[in-house]
């Protein structure tokens, strides 16, 4: 398999033959994917590097309930899966639970609830620009956010979203080109300051 676009450490690197080691994987960016076959992917899985790994690991370990405790990605800090059109398994990203980092825009994203946000207890920074959401409270419970970008999408009239719950970490907000009519729940958590 083509290991382009994942970022390691040049003290060790993820042998996906042979021995499986616990790689030191930073980030992995699958913008613009190519699939196995080299060719462009247009319905990229969300988790295909990970999906990939367990599947090899399955053929190489005896148990194959064991395999998630060998592939588990547990260094992951940052994953970018922007521009891969339609996604899948988006649900799962919850797996990750390192991550730092997740930038999924331009993807065809329509639904938040259907991830566990509160499972993604490191989240800091969450990119959904240019995606078919709309409605983005389930986004509320992520305690340490500090950069939110939901532009681009398909938020109107009134802005529900809880903003007391991430007062204390929320830097950047971005809601721009969406159809907000009504953002009184951002006038009065103005007035509390």
């Amino acid at each position: 398999a083509d290991m382009a676009g994942v970022a390691a450490d040049d003290e060790e690197v993820a042998y996906v033959f042979g021995k499986i080691t616990r790689p030191l994987i930073k980030g992995v960016d699958f913008v613009e994917t190519l699939d196995i076959y080299n060719e462009w992917e247009s319905e990229l899985n969300v988790l295909y590097l990970y999906n990939e790994l367990i599947a090899l690991a399955s053929k190489l370990v005896k148990n194959t309930s064991e395999v998630s405790r060998y592939v588990t990605l547990p260094d992951l800090k940052k994953l970018d899966v922007s521009y891969n059109a339609l996604l899948t398994g988006f649900e799962r990203i919850t797996e990750l639970k390192g991550l730092r980092e997740l930038y999924a825009n331009s993807n065809y994203i329509t639904d938040l609830s259907e991830v566990n946000w509160e499972e993604m207890k490191y989240l800091r920074a969450l990119g959904l620009g240019y995606n078919y959401i709309s409605d983005i409270q389930a986004l509320e419970n992520l305690p340490f956010l500090q950069y939110l970008d939901v532009s681009h999408n398909l938020i109107s009239g009134e802005l529900k979203f809880n903003l007391t719950k991430v007062q204390d970490t929320l830097k950047e907000f971005d809601l721009s080109y969406n159809q907000i009519t009504d953002i009184t729940c951002i006038m009065q958590f103005l007035d509390m300051w």
